[in-house]
């Protein structure tokens, strides 16, 4: 608790630069796409995060929904072929819930 505004503000102009450091290799290593450096703003040293672009945005949706529809369809269809082979091996309705 003992240090000088100066010690504080070096330490804090190197956490800066780490933190920089850091954000620059997460933008190298992640698609470029989704990550931007904020190089004109600077906004306080770190990089500003973008939301995908719209059509990936879109396209994830619809691969949600056609895998949610196709997996509702199959459980339909299981259902319905495994009520038919309890049918025919036990000549009674299956077990209602």
């Amino acid at each position: 608790m003992g240090q000088r505004p100066d010690q504080i503000e070096t330490e804090m102009e190197d956490l800066r630069h780490e933190t920089d450091l850091i954000l620059d290799e997460l933008s190298r290593r992640t698609n470029p796409q989704n990550i931007r450096q904020a190089a004109s703003s600077r906004v306080a040293g770190r990089a500003v995060i973008h939301q995908r672009s719209e059509p990936n945005m879109l396209k994830r949706a619809l691969w949600i929904a056609l895998a949610s529809g196709m997996a509702a369809l199959g459980s339909m269809l299981f259902r319905r072929i495994t009520a038919q082979l309890w049918q025919s091996a036990m000549h009674e309705e299956p077990p209602r819930r």
